[in-house]
């Protein structure tokens, strides 16, 4: 803060564009760095959006904005983030986290429901699972997010036998940059066990942009969002919805093709 009264103890409250204090109103960290001139030490708020600083010593009441940007991490679980919803709708960033369990929440069906419509697993695992691939030379497999730690063929009596690696190689499909492998290759015969670390090492764009869009066209649909008024929005759990039209020829080239 500039433009002030020297010598002045100052306490700082954060608000956001609701008037709702973020931060509590604290006089630590307040140094003045030369007359009339303060600054602040704090923990910022952790969601992208504008806040007020309230600048008081108990009579004097000053503020100023405060402008919150974020990482573009987007949580384990998720193929959005909280973030990315309020940068694609400005309304929604000036709301500071009164509607963030909300979004929150449509971010975790949203990705439950592409991932369903495409029935892929387009967010990186956690751990060591093992999946089964029907028998071939060439066994199209799914998602596996890195080079498998085991590949095993699998005899008519369902004993299972690991090749070594120089008898199998992995690969995306259409090999562009971030894919996942899709495309087992191996001179044996029978059906293959891998056991792996499977979904995407990242989230493809085109999926993220999808969440983004579907969650936006739920928020609507429900009249969450900040525009025409919010204030006439009651809070409540949303209705099931499809994926809009937009996220749906997003995501076409990632859907597995449905036999009929």
């Amino acid at each position: 803060m500039t433009g002030a009264p020297t010598g002045v103890h100052w306490w700082v409250t954060i608000k956001d564009g609701q008037g709702a204090t973020v931060i509590a109103r604290s006089d630590t960290g307040i140094v003045e760095v030369a007359p009339g001139v303060y600054t602040a030490s704090r923990t910022g708020p952790t969601s992208l959006g504008t806040y007020t600083l309230v600048w008081d010593d108990g009579t004097i009441h000053l503020s100023e904005q405060l402008l919150v940007t974020t990482s573009d991490v987007i949580p384990t679980g998720q193929l959005c983030s909280l973030e990315d919803i309020k940068r694609a709708d400005g309304g929604l960033a000036n709301t500071g986290t009164t509607r963030d369990s909300l979004i929150n929440d449509l971010i975790l069906d949203a990705t439950a429901a592409i991932q369903t419509w495409c029935d892929r697993q387009l967010i990186a695992g956690t751990g060591l699972e093992t999946r089964v691939f029907p028998t071939g030379q060439n066994v199209e497999i799914t998602d596996l997010a890195a080079i498998p730690a085991l590949v095993e063929v699998v005899d008519a009596s369902g004993v299972a036998s690991p090749l070594a690696p120089t008898a199998w190689t992995v690969g995306p499909v259409n090999r562009r940059p971030g894919d996942s492998f899709t495309l087992l290759t191996t001179t044996a015969t029978g059906n293959v066990r891998v056991t792996g670390v499977w979904g995407w090492p990242a989230v493809p764009r085109p999926a993220r942009r999808a969440c983004v869009q579907t969650v936006i066209h739920w928020l609507r649909g429900d009249r969450a969002l900040t525009t025409p008024s919010p204030d006439q929005w009651a809070p409540g759990e949303p209705p099931q919805r499809m994926l809009p039209l937009q996220a749906m020829d997003m995501l076409r080239p990632y859907r597995v093709p449905v036999i009929a």
